[in-house]
Parts: structure tokens; C-alpha cells; sequence
């Protein structure tokens, strides 16, 4: 009786430490694939009792913890916010794939949302000289402010603008790509029109990798910005 008593205690602790493993093997490969599809974002803020809340371009606010943190998030662009005792501030962060990102919360600086108008565009004006209209070149601007909203510069090379002049009264299909740097990240950018009212810009690291962003914009209404810059009299 005590023997099987003693091989039955035996197969329990054999199976708890079966379970053990696999769980422990399960949350370590979990844990690399995670790593491999995400950026990590380290978070600082002087309070431990702040609540944590992170939102993206197309998702609602969610609450990931107090104080500072550390968050894998995948790529993309995200709004951190830290609320404590009625203060509240934001910062706006890039995430790229397996690198970290610092963002500082700081209830002593007032809270910014970027927009199109802070970051200085270089290069737009050799799409408007390749023929294409002020309110395509503005879709254009738009899709690639949404792409990387912290950046403080974003310019075209214009020397890989290769498209034959057309006529911007013509309205006729193009598709023309691009080099563009996102401060020093260089990405290769696809714009297409086919007469219609869509711009569609897509993003990548090169014509044959998964792109980063995909977007159309209507540029129906779209109020172009004066992209030339005069020469002083």
C-alpha cells in the first residue's frame, strides 16, 4: 500500500515537473517570436503611480501598467500617456522592428501632437516639377507624415525621382518610386494614381520586402501646400 502510495506521489511530481518544462519551453519560444515581430519601448516617468496608457494610429487607449515601463508593442506609431493625481501628458513615439525606443514622460512639459506643418519636407518640389499636381503632391506629404509622425525632417532624393514629365493638367494615371529619409532612415516609396480621386503611397525597405505602410488618400478636397520655395528678389 505505501509503495503505491509512494509511485503514485512519484508520477504527480514527475508530470508537475513534465507540465513545468513545457510551460517553462512555451513562454521562452513565445517570448523570441514576440522579440522578433516587435519593437520594445522603454518608458520613464518620474512617478511610480502614474497610470500607463498606450494608443496607436487605429486602436483605442489601453492600460499597460504604473510607473515606469518597458512594452513590446509591434511597428508603428503610438501616443504614450501618463495620468497622475489630475496631470496628464503625452509623448508621441515611432516603434521600429527589434530596436527600443526611449520615451520620457514629463508632467512639466506640455503634451504635442505632431503635425504635417512641424516637420520640414524636402524634395517635394521634383514631384510637382515631374508633372504631378499640388494636391497629389500633398497626398504624397500627408501619407508620409502618417507613416513616421515624429520625424523631424523627411526628404526626397530627388536624384531617384525617375519619371518622365507629364502634364499635371492631364489627368492621367502614374506610378512613380522614390528614395525617402525619415530623418537618416532611408525607405523606398511608391506613389500610384489611376485617374481617379486616390493617391496610393506605399512604404517599404525595398520594391521586394513586405511594406511598412500602405495607404490611399482622397485628394478631392485637399488644400495643397505651396511646396516651392522662391528664390529672393
Amino acid at each position: 500500500m505505501d509503495n503505491r502510495r509512494s509511485n503514485t506521489t512519484l508520477n504527480l511530481i514527475i508530470v508537475a515537473l513534465l507540465l513545468a518544462t513545457a510551460w517553462f519551453v512555451y513562454a521562452s519560444v513565445r517570448d523570441i517570436l514576440d522579440s522578433r515581430r516587435t519593437g520594445l519601448v522603454d518608458i520613464s516617468i518620474k512617478s511610480d503611480t502614474a497610470i500607463i496608457t498606450i494608443s496607436g494610429a487605429k486602436t483605442g487607449a489601453a492600460i499597460v501598467g504604473t510607473g515606469p515601463s518597458k512594452v513590446r508593442l509591434i511597428p508603428g506609431d503610438y501616443l504614450i500617456t501618463g495620468t497622475d493625481s489630475g496631470k496628464k501628458a503625452s509623448v508621441a513615439v515611432h516603434v521600429d522592428l527589434q530596436k527600443t525606443t526611449q520615451a520620457v514622460i514629463d508632467f512639466n512639459q506640455p503634451s504635442v501632437v505632431p503635425i504635417p506643418d512641424e516637420v520640414k519636407f524636402s524634395g517635394l518640389d521634383a514631384l510637382i516639377a515631374n508633372g504631378l499636381s499640388a494636391q497629389q503632391t500633398e497626398a504624397v506629404r500627408l501619407v508620409l507624415f502618417d507613416y513616421r509622425k515624429h520625424a523631424k525632417e523627411i526628404t526626397i532624393n530627388t536624384s531617384t525621382v525617375n519619371f518622365p514629365p507629364r502634364n499635371p493638367d492631364v489627368d492621367t494615371g502614374f506610378k512613380l518610386s522614390f528614395i525617402t529619409l525619415f530623418d537618416k532612415t532611408a525607405k523606398l516609396v511608391t506613389a500610384e494614381y489611376d485617374v481617379g480621386p486616390k493617391v496610393t503611397v506605399t512604404i517599404a525597405d525595398s520594391s521586394s520586402a513586405k511594406p511598412d505602410l500602405k495607404e490611399s488618400m482622397d485628394i478631392t478636397n485637399l488644400v495643397p501646400t505651396d511646396f516651392v520655395v522662391k528664390e529672393p528678389k
